[in-house]
């Protein structure tokens, strides 16, 4: 009793230890990191309970809401661009625990995501186990996400969610199945884009997996389609409220413009359409982020433009879309095979050095962090953000190489009903190019977006590892049995 004692109470202090290593970047830089995009993650969950509390006071007696929900700028444009769901975490967390609960909370669902993984594949004592996550929270980036204000950390879980449950299923309990049935909607309220990178991973896997787990990817599927009218909803929501529908960012019409293409063809249909996005043609070429998010003057269309340019644009931009694919589809085709492929190897955190600034309808309560972000290692220059992305990128490609080596060896073992260590890795690397496939080809190529699932490489490379290793000491086991 004394020994069964003993190891677990290692085995927790090794846990504890984990959630240290998963927030270790918070430490080092002395305040969890938060990044332009937190601000406005911040203002749309703070938007939502002012709305919630203003339909409140107006049903509590005969009076009016206590205060309006928007100010007349942001009531005037209301965009799908940041998540409310992750936003009401933000505030909820912010309110309830100040600056650390909403890192702390995604360390510690981090750390049951990762524990209960390993669990089925990582067959080593439970101490062991913590010292291979351990490895891989420290060196492989995945803590820098953990610790930011930001949901890019659930789309390398929503990855593994995918990859344990079409593995696993059969040997799961339920309870650990509705977690990761839970995660998968999780990350799509997050994120919009979340739900794009399902798509395409469940798409992809279906082959592999579509006559074993058959019933396991439908109700993957289902977890999206949930998260899918999550976001139906808020955009009911917004109409309702501010009498005019939210305008939904033109994503796909911003890459294409960030390509070239989108430009080329405006050039050919403006002098015969009355396009409102032709009014900004004499500012292109310019990147997709300039096109989205930008307020230089000289470099910008839906940061600058008045909602009503901004909606004319949003509603013009399938049509634009479609044309540009249809007059330059070879040329765009090529430019998003170079994407996605500049995508698949771009890893690190080196975007994490932009300092957050709350400048439109700023929020007192979110104040202080900003104010004191100011003294943090990133925001004074001193955290190595490149060495760190240097060091992601190089572990992500050892471990790739590492991946391809051991699934050559094994042959056709990969396919084999029994090894279900191959399979999950399998998965993990469908999942990790499916994530390239909608950064690169649909948004924009950035460390981040690649940088915050690089981490499955390294949690695959360790699997094939350890299985490796368990079969060559059960062969050594057995001829000294002979």
């Amino acid at each position: 009793m004394r020994e069964s004692g003993s190891v677990r109470a290692i085995w927790l202090a090794g846990l504890a230890l984990l959630l240290v290593g998963l927030l270790l970047p918070a430490f080092v830089n002395r305040q969890p990191i938060m990044y332009p995009d937190s601000v406005g993650y911040f203002h749309s969950g703070y938007a939502a309970i002012k709305q919630a509390k203003s339909i409140l006071d107006a049903h509590q007696g005969s009076h009016a809401p206590s205060a309006p929900a928007l100010t007349a700028r942001q009531a005037d444009g209301v965009t799908t661009a940041r998540s409310v769901y992750y936003g009401l975490t933000y505030v909820a967390g912010y309110w309830l625990g100040g600056v650390w609960a909403l890192a702390l909370g995604q360390a510690l669902v981090t750390l049951a995501a990762l524990v209960l993984a390993a669990r089925h594949a990582v067959p080593l004592d439970p101490l062991r186990r913590i010292a291979v996550l351990g490895a891989v929270a420290l060196l492989t980036g995945l803590n820098f996400f953990v610790a930011a204000a930001m949901p890019d950390v659930f789309a390398g879980l929503m990855l593994l969610a995918v990859a344990v449950v079409l593995a696993y299923a059969p040997r799961m309990p339920r309870l650990e199945y509705l977690f990761w049935l839970g995660l998968i909607a999780l990350a799509g309220l997050y994120h919009k884009a979340h739900l794009a990178i399902l798509a395409v991973t469940l798409i992809l896997a279906a082959p592999l997996v579509w006559r074993r787990r058959g019933r396991d990817l439908l109700l993957l599927a289902g977890a999206g389609v949930l998260a899918w009218m999550g976001h139906v909803a808020v955009d009911a929501a917004v109409t309702k409220a501010t009498g005019k529908p939210p305008i939904a960012p033109p994503f796909l019409l911003a890459r294409l413009v960030g390509d070239g293409t989108a430009e080329r063809y405006l050039r050919d249909v403006c002098p015969k359409r009355n396009l409102a996005t032709c009014a900004f043609l004499d500012k292109m070429p310019m990147t997709e982020n300039d096109f989205l998010w930008s307020r230089d003057p000289d470099r910008s269309v839906m940061g600058g433009a008045d909602r009503q340019t901004r909606a004319a644009i949003a509603a013009e931009a399938g049509g634009i879309v479609l044309g540009t694919l249809q007059a330059y589809g070879g040329e765009e085709a090529a430019a998003a095979a170079g994407n996605v492929m500049r995508q698949l190897g771009d890893v690190g955190v080196s975007e994490y050095a932009l300092t957050p600034k709350d400048n439109v309808a700023p929020i007192p309560m979110l104040a202080w962090a900003l104010d004191h972000y100011a003294k943090t290692g990133i925001a004074e220059g001193w955290m190595p953000l490149m060495e760190i992305s240097v060091l992601m990128r190089s572990i992500y490609f050892a471990a790739l190489v590492g991946i391809g080596m051991m699934l050559w060896q094994r042959g056709r073992a990969p396919m084999s009903k029994d090894n279900g260590e191959a399979r999950f890795v399998l998965l993990l690397l469908i999942g990790i190019a499916a994530n390239a496939l909608v950064a690169g080809g649909i948004s924009g190529v950035f460390d981040r977006y690649q940088g915050r699932v690089a981490w499955l490489a390294s949690l695959g490379f360790t699997v094939l590892l350890v299985k490796m290793l368990n079969e060559k000491r059960q062969a050594g086991r057995a001829l000294k049995q002979r």
